[in-house]
């Protein structure tokens, strides 16, 4: 029960009555239950979250209290003209009293234009309430001087109201109840009443004037306190309802704010890493693109951009098989995490674009995505410093390597290629040749191509190289453009020209470095709770409603609070911040909300029309203070207050002489009639259209569910009342019954009269409607009995005036204030059932825009980096990429790695004479898109993509180790990997026989290979995942000495695999390395 009653209280969970597919009687059982809930929301809160709610609400507050004021004023008037119309006193009319009681009211509104609190309103409610009881009493006992009966029960339910209720409603439904006290005695015209003077008539002699029998029955005396407990119930069961709205409202929108910037946090950390791999314009581009081509229908589409000129540098490490000869694969990756860290930071510098990593190669571009007229002096420089950086890596970790780098300068195709795994690449023949500067240049010197240096021997003193053969485009008569190779002359730049050289200079020597993996519980921290004064910290705009400070939280707090009560608070500070800080300023719809200010409805046509209907055609999330459930609640109400009507009219009506049978059958109908409708209401308020199979059901839930039918429904049930009223009044028509029953008539009109205010789902103009029709029906029964007759003309002579037709309009004049009073109920029900609604949509509407951003950003993401990867990160305290630098690594024992090649990709097909390459990536793409497809399918779960180089696509299994544990034996993602082989040569074919005309057909060379692996990320400011390892280099030169069309494995994955695949011996291979290597070609069985 406690973790429960904290699970609400922290997390503000709403209940969803209509879950797990609930309908009929069980939504009625889940109302009730989600109606304890919500009574245990209302209950159990914050302190500070509740100050901050009256703070926000303030404004409501006072003007409920101005209405309350004027609710009196107008009281007072009103017994006023009962004493001008009633019982005239010209000669002693209490003038100083009425103007004193006129001076209090009006200080205390005028008063209420001061900057006040919530507490002092509330101080305030209080001493109206003692004020009004004694106002009552004296507007009673003295200004009408007429017998009444004692008002202790009046003062208790008006201090129990004040106590549950708001005293808005308190004074609007039990005030004018308990004003409208009439004579306790049974007979104006006793002989005690005659000769006793109006001055002297009043409560406190009563007891010597009145004889026993002057008094009500008991039975008339239960009846008018039922009546009295049913305008208490009244007034506290649509002061629940809409106090309940007001908070959930307020509730809603802090768990939108704070679910809203969650994401927002959750956004920003995966836009960093999005950012940190490809540029941020390329990734809006790339969105846009992806959502054109979607609504298009088109899947052979590539994102590809063309720049030229645009400088390629490759870098490679000279010296590394050496070094990580005798070191760990963990090792090697943290290494290589620091160094590839430094020429990040470099990249920055020097406004280089990194475009990725192969091995212990790293390259880059500049001029792309952004132009940059430098762009071959930008390259230069980044070469250079990459060859000091690798000088002090090698002092700082005592190791013998060196950097050999190449520039070239041409055009490229920037593109995306595939759909899982991608990244921002460059392709193009001026790559190739970049590579190629790199793998003849020497160590520690940059190594560029002719058209480089043509851009930069103006500032750079170079050597002579060797030339080169390198293969270009070149026109070739009409046949257009032609693959030739040609001879390129190259250059070597002299390190002391760099014009970017700093002395003391130093990149990555301040990042702190830890290598990161699961296996390793020690570099793993946990987070400890801490509790104590240190650890709270109170912004200084919280103290605008609390006044609070760090100190006083404290000395206040820390001596009497848990370790739970800390967290909350610190949550509600949090809370407050963000709703004091929301851009949308959203917590302002608590006090205007978008509505006509006259009809109530929604300023936005589409958001009306979305009220109306939300909740009658579909199954939507239906909450406690949904319109659905409000309409099933109201029913309940109403119908309960017209069975008390109905039962107090009938057992009064059989006391009289006038009883007969057939109004047995009048009443009997009236309650049949009220239940039929409670039973439409229960079936529309339990079921959605899609949840009913019978079509004639279907069509009746339509007709009770719209709002006309709705309406139509709770019009009559609230009327029903009123005619069990009219019933008991024309049927009682002997001047003595009337008399002995005035009081208790008066009072079932009353009631009668403010059970229109119930209804919260109803709308304004329909409570008027009603309640204006009842009320004429009321007035037109109403007759004046000969005892009131001689009530206004046997009086003294300082008394003479009063008539019937002033009684009348004193009649009159009471019923238009309570049809006021139930409008203005009406309007405040109304607008905050719209303000719910609108408030759930509108967050509901943000919710999912921002939970929908998240989700494409973290496909995104995934996409680059593995899930479980990213996970990982965030459990060891990496998941942001702004906290430093860190360096992720796993040592996998048994992974599967293939290496598929488009083998005749480049030598066939790509051709920069048509749009610029864009339509031999598109195939390209096409391609790789199918090889990721295949990983969609349910036997593939182990397999996955690590990224594509150029034509070249790389796979692995097993690296997701807690997902390979449930697998039922240790090979099953090896033969998951091999049987992934075979479907990439399929699905090839397969793409052959659609798109390619011709002989020339796209063929693959595969490799594959299996053992331990390291799985890690490097870089700091552009992160990369990779597996490095020597069954990554194996599984490489498996596939570049492969044969077309083949899978070629070494000799030592056929002893894996060979009961479920077929092997054929292919030769002796030269793997560099390795030596000579037995290699297989495998086929299935």
């Amino acid at each position: 029960m406690d973790a429960d009653r904290r699970s609400y209280r922290h997390n503000n969970l709403l209940y969803d009555i209509f879950a797990d597919e609930a309908k009929g009687k069980d939504v009625l059982q889940r109302f009730f239950v989600a109606l304890k809930h919500a009574r245990f929301k209302m209950r159990i809160h914050s302190r500070l979250m509740s100050e901050y709610f009256h703070d926000v609400t303030l404004w409501r507050t006072k003007y409920d209290f101005r209405l309350s004021l004027t609710v009196i004023i107008c009281t007072l008037i009103i017994q006023i003209a009962e004493a001008g119309f009633l019982v005239p006193v010209p000669t002693s009319y209490p003038v100083w009293e009425i103007c004193s009681l006129f001076l209090i009211l009006m200080g205390l509104y005028l008063f209420t234009f001061r900057p006040l609190q919530y507490t002092t309103y509330s101080l305030l409610s209080w001493c109206l309430c003692v004020f009004l009881f004694g106002q009552i009493c004296w507007s009673r006992c003295v200004l009408v001087r007429r017998d009444s009966r004692t008002f202790a029960n009046a003062f208790a339910v008006i201090v129990c109201s004040v106590i549950l209720l708001p005293m808005s409603y308190a004074l609007e439904f039990l005030v004018q109840y308990h004003r409208n006290m009439d004579l306790d005695v049974n007979q104006y015209g006793t002989e005690q009443y005659q000769n006793t003077s109006w001055i002297d008539f009043d409560n406190f002699r009563r007891y010597t004037v009145l004889t026993a029998a002057d008094f009500k029955t008991y039975m008339k005396q239960i009846a008018e306190g039922i009546l009295h407990i049913l305008a208490f119930l009244i007034a506290v069961y649509v002061s629940f309802w809409n106090g309940l709205r007001r908070r959930f409202v307020f509730y809603r929108l802090s768990k939108s704010i704070l679910l809203r910037n969650e994401v927002q946090t959750a956004l920003i950390d995966k836009v960093r890493w999005i950012e940190a791999i490809m540029p941020t314009q390329v990734t809006a581009e790339y969105h846009q693109m992806q959502r054109q081509n979607e609504e298009a229908g088109n899947n052979m589409w590539v994102y590809s951009r063309a720049f030229d000129p645009v400088s390629i540098l490759f870098a490679d490490i000279v010296g590394f098989t050496k070094m990580s000869s005798n070191k760990s694969a963990i090792q090697i990756v943290t290494l290589l995490n620091d160094l590839f860290s430094r020429f990040d930071e470099l990249c920055l510098t020097t406004k280089c674009e990194k475009i990725g990593t192969l091995g212990d190669c790293y390259y880059c571009v500049s001029g792309c995505p952004e132009p940059r007229p430098n762009h071959a002096q930008l390259c230069v420089e980044m070469g250079l410093g990459m060859c000091r950086i690798i000088k002090v890596f090698n002092c700082d970790h005592q190791e013998e390597v060196n950097m050999r780098v190449g520039v070239h300068t041409g055009r490229v195709n920037a593109a995306i290629i595939g759909s899982r795994r991608f990244r921002y690449d460059v392709y193009s023949y001026d790559v190739i040749v970049a590579n190629l500067m790199e793998s003849s240049g020497r160590p520690g010197r940059v190594h560029i191509s002719e058209r480089t240096y043509n851009l930069v021997k103006s500032v750079y003193n170079v050597s002579q190289g060797e030339d080169v053969q390198i293969k270009r485009e070149e026109r070739s008569g009409i046949a257009g453009m032609a693959l030739t190779t040609v001879t390129m002359r190259t250059y070597f730049v002299d390190p002391r020209s760099s014009t970017m050289r700093r002395r003391h200079e130093h990149f990555g020597t301040h990042l702190k470095l830890r290598a990161v993996g699961p296996d390793r519980k020690d570099q793993i921290e946990n987070t400890q709770l801490e509790t104590g004064p240190d650890r709270l910290q109170v912004p200084k705009n919280v103290t605008k409603f609390g006044r609070i400070r760090s100190s006083t939280i404290g000395d206040q707090y820390m001596k009497t609070i848990g370790k739970w009560e800390m967290i909350q608070l610190e949550n509600d500070i949090r809370q407050i911040q963000l709703l004091q800080t929301d851009p949308e300023k959203q917590i302002d719809l608590l006090n205007s909300a978008p509505l006509n200010p006259l009809v109530l409805n929604f300023l936005n046509h589409e958001i009306e029309w979305h009220y109306r209907t939300h909740s009658v055609y579909y199954k939507v999330p239906t909450y406690i203070e949904s319109l659905k459930m409000t309409v099933l609640s109201d029913a309940m109400a109403l119908t309960c207050a017209h069975l008390m009507i109905t039962v107090i009219c009938a057992l009064e009506h059989k006391q009289s002489n006038e009883w007969t049978g057939i109004y047995v059958m009048y009443y009997v109908s009236s309650l049949l009639l009220s239940g039929l409708l409670w039973g439409l209401i229960l079936f529309s308020s339990t079921v959605y259209a899609d949840q009913l199979e019978s079509r004639l059901l279907r069509h009746i839930y339509l007709i009770v569910a719209h709002i006309y039918g709705r309406e139509c429904l709770l019009a009559l049930l609230s009327c029903l009342p009123t005619i069990s009223f009219v019933i008991f009044r024309l049927a009682i028509t002997d001047y003595q019954e009337i008399m002995d029953r005035i009081v208790l008539l008066q009072k079932l009109a009353a009631v009668c009269i403010l059970i229109h205010g119930i209804p919260q789902s109803s709308v304004t103009w329909c409570r008027l409607i009603c309640c204006i029709g009842c009320s004429c029906l009321i007035r037109n029964t109403y007759r004046i009995s000969p005892g009131q007759s001689r009530f206004c003309i046997q009086a003294d002579d300082p008394m003479i005036g009063a008539t019937m037709t002033g009684l009348r309009y004193l009649n009159l004049l009471e019923l238009v204030f309570y049809t006021v009073i139930v409008n203005m109920i009406g309007r405040k029900n109304e607008r905050n059932c719209r303000l719910c609604f609108y408030v759930t949509r509108e967050a509901e509407i943000v919710n999912d825009l921002s939970q929908r951003t998240v989700q494409q950003a973290q496909q995104f993401l995934y996409n680059i980096i593995p899930k479980y990867v990213y996970h990982e990160l965030q459990a060891s305290g990496h998941g942001d990429l702004a906290s430093g630098s860190f360096s992720y690594a796993t040592l996998v024992p048994n992974a599967g790695v293939m290496f598929a090649c488009v083998a005749n990709f480049f030598s066939c097909y790509y051709r920069e004479d048509y749009k610029g390459g864009e339509g031999s990536l598109t195939l390209l793409n096409s391609i790789i898109c199918t090889f990721d497809n295949l990983l969609n399918r349910p036997d593939m779960k182990d397999v996955e993509k690590i990224k594509t180089i150029n034509d070249c696509y790389m796979a692995a299994s097993g690296l997701n180790q807690a997902e390979t544990r449930r697998n039922f034996n240790h090979r099953q993602h090896l033969v998951h990997l091999m049987e992934y082989c075979h479907l990439i040569k399929e699905s090839l074919d397969q793409f052959n026989d659609l798109y390619i005309v011709g002989s020339e057909n796209f063929v693959v060379k595969i490799g594959y290979n299996f053992g331990p692996v390291t799985a890690g990320i490097i870089g700091t400011t552009k992160p990369l995942y990779d597996i490095w390892g020597d069954t990554v280099n194996v599984a490489s030169r498996m596939y570049s000495t492969g044969l077309p069309g083949e899978i070629q494995v070494a000799e030592h994955v056929i002893t894996l695999l060979e009961d479920l695949f077929s092997f054929e011996f292919r030769g002796l291979v030269f793997v560099k390395g390795k030596g000579e290597m037995r290699t297989f070609v495998c086929h299935r069985k």
